[in-house]
């Protein structure tokens, strides 16, 4: 018999979190959305750039002829 391991339930500061957000997109709906932009393509450069710097250690490593 296995045991389930807790499932942490959403307490009352994440609803709060969650509805001061929406509170916020309804109160300055262009001002959320750049932001919610701007998060985005932060992460998907950082993502890309650690995609980079993996691959080019990876050519670094093992792409010179021993």
């Amino acid at each position: 018999m296995t045991m389930r391991k807790h499932q942490p339930r959403s307490t009352r500061r994440d609803l709060a979190i969650w509805a001061l957000l929406v509170a916020a997109y309804y109160a300055f709906p262009d001002t959320v959305a750049k932001i919610a932009m701007l998060s985005v393509g932060l992460l998907w450069l950082l993502s890309g750039a650690l995609v980079l710097v993996i691959v080019l250690l990876y050519f670094i490593d093992f792409g010179r002829p021993k």
